[in-house]
């Protein structure tokens, strides 16, 4: 994975 943690998490808080 890249260095970008707050995507991912942004990305699943957005989702749910």
């Amino acid at each position: 994975m890249k260095q970008s943690p707050i995507s991912l998490t942004d990305l699943i808080k957005g989702s749910y």
